[in-house]
């Protein structure tokens, strides 16, 4: 199962929440994502964090991550992780102009 998403806000703190909502999404569409949520969360917020701090611009993200499982358990509910994968990117970039 995958997953990929690109986020800006106008702050760090609001973009690593819109960050934690995507994924929290995302985990309950694809189930098997909530076991490397914390993971993603952790890489999202640990790369948006070596920004400075700008109020002149918008911080945005791009980030990816994957997660590979296999069956464990007899109802078929329960996996077993075999591999995992997270990318993200962070960036300032200027804000869209206002009239």
């Amino acid at each position: 199962m995958s997953y990929s998403l690109k986020l800006r806000a106008v702050s760090k703190l609001a973009l690593i929440a819109a960050v934690a909502a995507q994924l929290d999404e995302i985990a309950v569409q694809q189930p098997p994502h909530e076991k490397d949520k914390g993971a993603a969360n952790a890489a999202a917020a640990a790369c948006i964090n070596v920004l400075p701090d700008d109020e002149t611009k918008d911080v945005e993200i791009a980030m990816g991550g994957s997660i590979n499982t296999r069956l464990c358990g007899p109802a078929s509910e329960m996996t077993t992780v075999t591999g995992a994968s997270v990318s993200v990117s962070a960036y300032l970039v200027d804000r869209p102009a206002t009239d």
